[in-house]
């Protein structure tokens, strides 16, 4: 069928799931266009290339940040955070995997969606890609002689992450000679040989129309898209598609590598093809059976000799080619490991174990709610990912088909031990020892003459604009009400329980909410250790893996958090809660709530788990900080300003990594586990909210509070905490990383305080202003500027940066920034903050949030009054807001350097 437009339609299938179809359709050009039309209003659009890359200089990532630096319509260095501050977008981001690249953008504001489908367009096919933004994200040198840019320093701050290396090395060993085994995102090494003629060549060979796949999703008119797609591809060439890859060599064997701290070893398999459709999900239900909790057989095998599963374990599909890898931290012997694993994968999966498995996944395909991202967005991997892979894009937009297919097979788990067979036992693994030792990053040292011809090409590039005004949106059209949400309260088995009866059926939502705020501070102290443990252990009477099998079989998820809030009137009051998510098939959830009252209720803790759990826990905390290490200085610099804030520190912070060592020694700990377990769990402490459609799990409940002693009255109540001096030395602490992360923080005001808004719209023009200095000038990978008024705090931080000291003296000078404000930037960050303010989540999340929210002061009518008073804020007051609140402040340094303090020091 030939549509107007130029576009034909290849194949259609309907989505039930999603209450839409999809359509793939051929452009004359060659262009494809993958369309899922849905009701959903959270409309998606990705622009993708297949881009395969020619060696290590990471060029097709290069390219993915110089595209969003000006574009012939819109000519501005800065486009890319330009559209994120005059837009009301759900996402924005792109994305460079081992051999495509994607630009994507979400909205649910119909003229927003036009807005940047236009600028992304644009900057897709008509990049200016100037030497002088090639100098500001590639690479550039100093005036000493050092090498500086975005990418750089967020490849230079990536392959520090043990992961990040270890994702090189599988590749390198299955796939040798090929563009899987180059890195895409590139090697520091060799991106100082890229050049902007190179990147130049590399888009008109790649971005060009028959290489091009378009990926939309959500309630769009498709006539409206075709057209504007048509439009634009009038005026692309039309070129060819790139060539696929081919990986004709044979795995490499062994490969050993070394990074500080870190002894591993994984053992990788070449497996399915992507458009093998059925085998290739089998393998990836398989993979999850075997490694994808705590309590699953392989890894129950390999922590026997480690202390946490090595890193790139799992199933991967990158590449054409599956890939199937596991192994283990903590030993570097692949001979034992390699024995452990084969014996294990000889042994055939029971039908119970695959049909539980089954279940949970049916539950992450029901699942189409936004979560983090828009629902639209997390498909959109798959898809796109199944496209430039040559596999079925139709099939990927949902499992519920294989997942019927697997359910009807006499014997799944005979077809499944002959996958095994076929793709595992028959051929040899290539293993990966990853063993303690110097990191392997040299970059090449310049010359003195080097150095001068490169910074005389830097001075006399043409410079992009610093501005240029993109289409925005009216902020009249902002409504400032945050809806109320209707609700039932009853009282079960004496335990408060509020019921939201949602729209979409078929999962339930359930928060159980253990009241925390009267424990003392050595309680305190132990829930530290206890919110790791609280699930990874089982009961006198099942084991923790019957249990999770339990849950799997009943296709539900439960996963604790602690939740610390802050009183709106006074940042220093604090209180905090126990939050238990459950979230299931709503057919199921009787079966859930069985399952998670036994081990709630009976829950016991044993030397060998808490011991195993804890030293993976160091591990990864400890990993956490090379990778996101602005969180713990974040949480350094906050606390020492806020007091309040030790109680998130010392759950998430550096504290709970000395306190999870202290614990290992502790001859008492498990039976201070137990007695803090048998005090929360009483019901005179919970409350429970509950979002479905169906009663089921409300006539579930009794017996599930049952099973709870009622305990002794506890009200829930705030803990004040003093104020403290407005400022604080700076914290250091030293890192095996070749990058830093700083934070800066200033202590403003509360949540109903009436500077409250407007410190908000500070933070915004804040951001933007870090995004010139540290990220663009200063080559940091990324720098923020964000308000948290609930905390009454300002939160200046940078990530994977080289100059952490120049960075926080860029944060002290925040208020000078104030006395040239223009119209536009307050215009720009009143938009940005009613999306930040107001993030796309789904039903069962907003509804769970609101209730909770106004337990603890911040009703709808509190959120409307803060978010009318934001839309209402003056250009003029807001110098004398940065001159009164953004004085002294505290801040910290994680990284490379520690000449002042090197060991953690005490808040």
């Amino acid at each position: 069928m030939t549509l107007s437009h130029g576009f034909q339609v290849l194949q259609r299938k309907a989505l039930s799931h999603l209450g839409g179809e999809f359509l793939q359709l051929r452009h004359e050009s060659g262009a494809t266009l993958l369309h899922l039309q849905t009701p959903d209003s959270s409309r998606v659009f990705t622009t993708s290339f297949y881009t395969p890359v020619p060696d290590d200089s990471g060029v097709a990532h290069v390219l993915e940040h110089l595209v969003l630096c000006g574009s012939r319509k819109y000519p501005s260095r800065k486009t890319f955070f330009e559209m994120q501050s005059r837009s009301l977008r759900d996402y924005m981001n792109a994305s460079t995997t081992r051999d495509w690249t994607a630009f994507t953008f979400a909205s649910s504001v119909p003229q927003d969606y036009w807005n940047l489908l236009d600028v992304y367009l644009d900057a897709c096919f008509h990049p200016l890609l100037l030497d002088s933004s090639f100098d500001q994200e590639a690479c550039r040198v100093t005036e000493t002689g050092e090498y500086q840019g975005v990418v750089m320093n967020e490849m230079k701050g990536g392959m520090a992450n043990a992961a990040r290396v270890m994702r090189e090395q599988v590749t390198r060993a299955l796939f040798p000679g090929s563009a899987w085994a180059r890195n895409s995102g590139g090697d520091p090494a060799a991106i100082v040989n890229l050049t902007a003629d190179q990147v130049r060549d590399f888009h008109a060979e790649h971005y060009c129309a028959a290489n091009t796949c378009f990926y939309s999703y959500g309630d769009v008119k498709l006539s409206d898209l075709l057209e504007k797609l048509d439009e634009v591809l009038k005026h692309v060439p039309v070129g060819q598609p790139a060539p696929r890859i081919e990986a004709l060599n044979p795995p490499v064997s062994d490969l050993i590598c070394t990074h500080p701290n870190t002894d591993q070893v994984l053992l990788v398999w070449k497996t399915v093809h992507q458009k093998e459709g059925l085998e290739h999900f089998a393998l990836s239900l398989l993979t999850f059976i075997l490694l994808g909790h705590t309590a699953a057989p392989l890894q129950k095998v390999l922590l026997k000799h480690g202390y946490a599963l090595a890193d790139c374990s799992g199933f991967h599909s990158e590449t054409e080619e599956a890939v199937f890898a596991v192994g283990i931290k903590g030993t570097t012997d692949a001979d034992l490991i390699e024995r452990e694993v084969l014996a294990c994968l000889r042994e055939p999966v029971p039908n119970d174990l695959i049909q539980a498995a089954l279940t949970r996944f049916e539950l992450e395909d029901r699942d189409t709610g936004h979560a983090q991202v828009p629902y639209g967005v997390k498909l959109l991997f798959s898809v796109l990912g199944a496209h430039h892979h040559q596999a079925s894009s139709a099939e990927a937009c949902s499992m519920g088909g294989w997942i019927q297919q697997l359910r009807s097979m006499e014997d799944p788990s005979g077809f499944l031990q002959g996958l095994v067979q076929q793709h595992l036992m028959s051929q040899q693994p290539s293993r990966i020892v990853m063993k303690s030792g110097p990191a392997e990053q040299n970059l090449p040292e310049l010359n003195p003459e080097d150095v001068a011809a490169r910074l005389e090409r830097q001075r006399t590039a043409t410079p992009a604009l610093d501005t240029c005004i993109l289409p925005a949106l009216k902020l009249e059209d902002l409504n400032p009400e945050t809806p109320e949400v209707a609700h039932d309260l009853h009282l079960i088995a004496g335990v408060p329980v509020q019921q939201v009866v949602l729209a979409e059926s078929g999962l339930t939502h359930l928060t159980l909410t253990v009241e925390l705020s009267d424990l003392t501070s050595e309680q305190w102290e132990l829930l530290t250790t206890y919110q790791v443990m609280l699930g990874r252990c089982g009961t006198e009477k099942q084991t923790f893996a019957a249990l999770a099998s339990s849950m799997q079989d009943a296709g539900a998820q439960w996963t604790p958090a602690v939740d610390i809030f802050h009183s709106p009137e006074h940042s220093g009051l604090v209180g905090a809660q126990l939050l238990i998510h459950l979230r299931g098939l709503s057919e199921r959830i009787p079966q859930a709530l069985e399952t998670l009252g036994s081990w709630l209720a009976g829950l016991q803790f044993t030397a060998q788990e808490v011991q195993a759990v804890l030293k993976e826990r160091i591990k990864l905390m400890e990993n956490q900080m090379v990778v996101a290490g602005h969180q713990f200085a974040v949480l350094q610099a906050s606390r020492r300003l806020n007091p309040a804030l030790q109680w998130r520190e010392q759950l998430d912070g550096l504290t709970a990594l000395q306190t999870h060592h202290q614990h290992l020694q502790d001859p008492d700990l498990l039976d201070r586990l137990q007695d803090l377990h048998e005090l929360l769990f009483q019901q005179s402490r919970m409350q429970v909210v509950i979002c479905s459609k169906e009663d089921t799990g409300l006539q579930a409940l009794p017996d599930f509070l049952a099973r709870f002693p009622q305990g002794e009255a506890v009200l829930s109540q705030k803990v004040v905490f003093p104020e403290t001096a407005a400022s604080a030395p700076i914290w250091r602490q030293h890192i095996p990383s070749p990058v830093s992360f700083a934070a800066w923080i200033y202590r403003t005001v509360p949540y109903l305080h009436d500077d409250a808004p407007g410190m908000y719209l500070l933070a915004r023009i804040l951001h933007d202003h870090f995004h010139v200095q540290v990220r663009e000038k200063g080559g940091a990978y990324g720098a923020m500027g964000r308000a948290a008024p609930e905390q009454g705090l300002l939160i200046c931080a940078s990530l994977r940066d080289p100059q952490a000291e120049a960075t926080l003296k860029v944060f002290q000078q925040a208020r000078q920034l104030a006395k040239d404000i223009t119209p536009e930037q307050l215009y720009a960050a009143k938009l940005s903050s009613f999306r930040q303010i107001r993030p796309l989540v789904s039903s069962a999340a907003q509804a769970r949030r609101t209730l909770m929210d106004q337990a603890r002061g911040y009703t709808p009518q509190v959120r409307t009054a803060f978010m009318q008073r934001l839309l209402d804020t003056q250009l003029s007051v807001l110098p004398a807001l940065a001159e009164k609140h953004l004085q002294g402040g505290a801040g910290a340094i994680i990284g490379p350097k520690a000449e002042e303090v090197p060991h953690v020091v005490a808040g």
